[in-house]
């Protein structure tokens, strides 16, 4: 994985890492586990190169693209792929225009961040 990063980092030289907060859902607790440790190596890879990372709470990261992403995680899915397609003309699977919508929602929220409407739940270096 450490790699992987690295190699993103060499072709892309983002500034930052945003990321959405893992949730604990019901009988899912192994699914939970993995994606803590997934996410404590990308939270020790940005520690490592100093660069700053964010989570965001997919109901945050939802309200900050505005509309209505619906209760049910079907709607919500099927949403992010409708803003996506709606934005860059592409079809993309769920995790992807997730991905892609959070990635929206950093910059909208960063270019507010002078208006301190800045949201993320947290910071770390």
């Amino acid at each position: 994985m450490y790699k992987r990063l690295t190699d993103l980092y060499r072709e892309y030289e983002f500034e930052a890492v945003y990321f959405e907060d893992i949730q604990l859902q019901a009988g899912n607790a192994l699914t939970f586990k993995h994606l803590a440790y997934a996410q404590a190596a990308i939270i020790m890879w940005c520690g490592y190169m100093s660069i700053p990372w964010f989570t965001l709470a997919p109901s945050h990261w939802r309200k900050v693209l505005g509309g209505s992403f619906g209760r049910k995680r079907a709607d919500q899915k099927r949403h992010a792929i409708d803003l996506v397609r709606d934005w860059y003309g592409v079809d993309v699977p769920s995790d992807v225009a997730d991905a892609i919508c959070i990635g929206r929602a950093a910059i909208k929220e960063k270019r507010a961040e002078g208006e301190n409407k800045i949201a993320f739940n947290d910071e770390k270096d």
